[in-house]
């Protein structure tokens, strides 16, 4: 029995069990290379993809049965426009997309940075414990 969607109960339990289990969160690399600017949970990414999904099988079969699939790759050329869509919309990042990037780059830069300190605070420790045995050394030959 069709439920919302158009998708059958056993799906939707299917799709709210997984949506339980990655706790309804995007992944990074979903956020940064599948999500569009719309997309704020998992679960919204996978009922777009599945309406994609939905819309180009049904692209489909329609041009199957007016025969066009055969005539030039109509089928093919339709996936070729969707991927073009997708793709043009996330070589385009929103604004807020753009400032997420922006404040992830200021917090890389500034881990970076902390840890520069750290290494030259640890340098400048190790320095006279190096030169300290040197010391020794040339004071017993002398």
């Amino acid at each position: 029995k069709p439920s919302a969607g158009g998708a059958c109960n056993a799906v939707k339990r299917l799709f709210y069990q997984m949506k339980d289990k990655v706790r309804n969160k995007l992944s990074k690399r979903q956020h940064e290379d599948e999500a569009s600017w719309s997309t704020r949970s998992w679960l919204s990414l996978q009922a777009q993809r599945m309406s994609v999904a939905l819309q180009l099988a049904a692209a489909e079969e329609i041009a199957t049965e007016l025969r066009l699939a055969s005539r030039g790759g109509a089928v093919h050329a339709m996936r070729q426009s969707a991927r073009d869509m997708t793709s043009e919309s996330s070589a385009s990042p929103s604004p807020d997309q753009q400032r997420k990037q922006e404040k992830r780059e200021r917090k890389r830069e500034k881990k970076e940075k902390k840890r520069e300190r750290k290494r030259e605070k640890k340098r400048r420790r190790e320095r006279p414990r190096a030169e300290a045995p040197l010391e020794e050394a040339t004071a017993d030959v002398a």
